[in-house]
Order: C-alpha cells, then structure tokens, then sequence
C-alpha cells in the first residue's frame, strides 16, 4: 500500500537572501522521488507539467524582474501531493548613470579644475565609484571637483548594483594651454606672384580671374578663419583656404583657434595685384604742342615705383611719381617718346610731338606755355590722384 506521497529536493538555485540573478531565465534542478514506489507520479513547476526522467528535474523558468517564487509540486499514483519551491531575486537592469556637468564626455579645457556633477539610479545600487574610489552621492546625487592636469586626464565613473550589473560613463579631459603651432604654403593660379623688397605683389592678364591658395599645416585639430567671410576650415594636418584678388592692396587675416580655445597670433596676409600697365600723364600729349624757344620743361606723371625712358635714356621719377626734365627743340618737328616699366613689369608709352616753329610764326611764347604745362598738369594730377590705384 502506497501511504507516503512523493518528496521534491531543489539543489538549484540556492535560496539565499542577498543572492541575485543577472538573467530572467532560472535553470531549477533537483529530484523527485517517492518512497511509496507508486508506478508513475506527475510533477509541476509554477503550474507547468514538466518530465522528470529517472526523477532527475531539470527545467528552465521563465520570472520577472525583482523576487519571485518558483513552485514545484508533485503527485504519485495513489493521489498523494506534495510542494516544494525555492525564492529567487532577479535583476538584469544595470543602474541608470548620467553625467550631468561636463555637458561632452571627450573635451579640450585650459582649466586647472572641472566640475563633475551627475545622478545615478538603482533600487538595489551597490556602489559608485570614481577611478577605483568610493565617490559619495546624496539620493543618488554626486559631485567633485576634479584636478586637471597638463595633458590628457582620463575619469571613469562606474556604478554597480547588488547582482553584478554595471554601468559606466567616462570622461577624456585634455589640458591645453600652448598654441597651435603651423606653417604657411601659398600658391597663386592665373597669374604670377612676385617678391618685391619683401613686400607681395601678383600680376596677370586682367580677364582672368587671380586666386591665392594658402596651406596652414597643423599638427592638432585647429580651426582657420579668414577675414571678410572669406572661408573656414577645421582639422589637422593641411588646411586650404582660397580667395580671389581684387586689384590694389587685399589684406586678409586669419584666425587660428585650437580646440581648447588657444590662439595662434593673427595672421595679416597682404599682396597687391596690378593687371593695369602704368599710365604716363603729360599736359598737352594728346596734341602735337607748338613752341618758338629752343628748349622745352618736359613735366608729368607716371605710377609711383614706375621706371622712366625718355627716348631710350633713364629718366628721374619722384617718388610720387611726378617727373620732370628740360628738353632741346630743333627747328620742326620734335618726337619725344616716353616708356614706363611698373613694379611687376607691365609696361606702357607715350608719343609727344613738339613743332619747334621759327620766331617769326604764331605760336604760344615759352612763359605762357610754360604757365599752360603747369596748369594742365596740376589738373592731370589731382584727377588722376582720385582715379589712381589703390
């Protein structure tokens, strides 16, 4: 006669209070046996017909997060019953760790110190720690000041609750107090640059358009800003920016920031083009110029910094480019050729035609002609003052 019902042995998992699970799938393993040698009895693990081959229990369950009960019950043939069990606690939620301050985990500073401010979150939070260190929290408040050092500062910050679960957050702080440092490369298209007294100077044709193309080699992340919105440009090694000129003086300047906000000194590039050949001023040139005296005070004006022929020979220019020289007449016709050489090669001429006539022909005399140069060229320079280049 079967008087005793079946007996249920759990060997795993061990009920143990302080005793948490990393995964919501618990392996139950035991035996059921019954000593009342009924010919078949049935087991049931949280309601769940389960086989127990040779009475050997092994089921995988299925619980939620937190506590749980796993039952097990069993029942032979002759009706006897019997429950066993065993408690489980689950977690399988890292905790929540923020950092509030700094607002970017990977930086550049020049400060000494930084403010670290954050919050962490676990019901079951077993420690918070600052590399290796206990760090402190008020209701899952923390903060701390922390030392920064010439170079690059690593934090790690690492929260873990009582099943194991972790999570971590870390900050990369580089201390940067030196400059960017760079060299300069220039190169020019559509035209030809030229070193004048240390002074830069482009010339070309004057229908195609001239660019300057400047390469700042950098050996950190630096950003490169040209005046006048004339482009930016961010990252390490080479670093283009390019311009079109305009005639006269272009005067741009660079801004050069590295990411922990030092400054380079400022960049002030100056280069002056001249597509335009001088222009040779002279009172009186666009008519042939009548006189009766011998000799003629040949006056005017040509491009600052120009060189002047006058027929062939050298003559003195100021250095404003005024220029003046007295000039033998023959009886008749006189050409008198000037040709004018800028500061970049392009040159420029000017024919004037002075008919010396005999005493005894209309013409102007020397004083009123020479009262007439001298006006006119006045005249020449004060508009071509206004119109010159720049």
């Amino acid at each position: 006669m079967d008087a005793a019902p079946p007996a249920i042995v759990v060997s795993e998992p061990v009920d143990i209070w302080d005793l948490w699970h990393t995964t919501s799938t618990i392996t139950v393993r035991g035996n059921v046996t019954d000593p009342g040698l009924s010919e078949w009895y049935k087991v049931w693990v949280n309601g769940v017909e389960v086989e127990v081959p040779g009475g050997v229990l092994e089921v995988a369950v299925e619980v939620d997060e937190g506590e749980s009960h796993i039952v097990i019950e069993a029942e032979d043939q002759a009706g006897h019953t019997s429950s066993g069990g065993v408690t489980v606690r689950v977690d399988t939620i890292a905790p929540d760790l923020r950092v509030i301050t700094p607002a970017e985990e990977t930086f550049f500073t020049t400060e000494i110190k930084v403010d670290l401010q954050g919050e962490v979150s676990d019901v079951n939070l077993g420690s918070l720690t600052l590399n290796g260190q206990p760090l402190s929290h008020v209701q899952g408040i923390f903060t701390r000041a922390l030392n920064i050092y010439e170079g690059e500062n690593v934090f790690e910050i690492e929260a873990t609750d009582v099943a194991g679960n972790v999570a971590t957050r870390t900050l990369v702080i580089t201390k940067d107090l030196t400059p960017p440092q760079y060299t300069l490369e220039e190169a020019i298209s559509g035209g030809e640059m030229l070193d004048l007294d240390g002074e830069r100077y482009a010339t070309g044709s004057g229908d195609v358009t001239v660019r300057i193309s400047l390469t700042f080699s950098v050996s950190e992340h630096t950003t490169v800003t040209a005046s006048g919105g004339r482009g930016q440009v961010a990252g390490t090694g080479d670093l283009d920016i390019s311009f079109d000129l305009e005639e006269g003086e272009n005067t741009v300047s660079f801004d050069l920031v590295d990411e922990a906000g030092n400054e380079a000194s400022p960049l002030v590039y100056r280069i002056t083009l001249d597509t335009t050949a001088p222009e040779i001023l002279v009172p009186g040139s666009d008519e042939v110029i009548t006189t009766k005296d011998r000799t003629l005070i040949l006056m005017g004006r040509v491009e600052a910094g120009s060189t002047l022929k006058l027929n062939g020979d050298p003559l003195r220019v100021n250095a404003d480019g005024t220029f003046s020289t007295q000039v033998d007449l023959s009886k008749g016709e006189n050409v008198f050729l000037l040709e004018a050489e800028d500061q970049v090669g392009l040159t420029s001429s000017l024919e004037l035609v002075v008919d010396r006539k005999d005493k005894g022909e209309e013409s102007p005399g020397s004083g009123s002609f020479a009262a007439m140069l001298a006006m006119a060229l006045i005249s020449y320079v004060v508009l071509w003052s206004r119109g010159r280049k720049t």
